[in-house]
């Protein structure tokens, strides 16, 4: 029971530890500091992981002229197969480094008063992560189907 709840848990504990680092950046002021470079830097993860998806789903529909007609990876073509496995590795890598490196991150941050100034790079890289992770839901249902099992 206790690992059916862990994914919940983990994700209400992201949810509120970025909104509540997002609304101290907005009342320190902190984002105004930033710099255009600092904010493609923060946004690039989430974005490259929305072009990954979606460059995927192209590749598989045109490649079998349409949807999989079942779970798995059974008649897909060679570089299908490389495309896939690519982006499942990038997904992987973002979810992790979601799960245990931003929190360690935002507490370190937290912790030391110099390093305060980087929670706001922290803060905006997990709202690019929320926002991008949003428009993946947005693919076709079919897509998506597949995607998750």
């Amino acid at each position: 029971m206790g690992a059916l709840l862990s994914g919940p848990v983990l994700a209400g504990l992201f949810l509120i530890t970025l909104t509540g680092s997002v609304v101290w950046c907005i009342s320190q002021k902190l984002y105004k500091s930033l710099s255009w470079r600092g904010i493609i830097f923060c946004a690039l993860p989430g974005i490259i992981m929305v072009l990954l998806f979606y460059a995927l789903a192209i590749h598989m529909y045109t490649a079998l002229g349409g949807w999989p007609k079942s779970i798995g990876e059974a008649g897909f073509p060679p570089a299908l197969l490389k495309n896939a496995n690519i982006t499942f590795l990038y997904f992987e890598l973002m979810f992790l480094s979601m799960i245990f490196i931003w929190p360690a991150a935002m507490l370190i941050c937290s912790v030391f008063a110099r390093w305060r100034k980087y929670i706001a790079h922290l803060s905006l890289f997990g709202a690019s992560f929320v926002i991008c992770f949003i428009i993946i839901l947005l693919a076709p249902s079919q897509f998506l189907y597949w995607w998750w099992d």
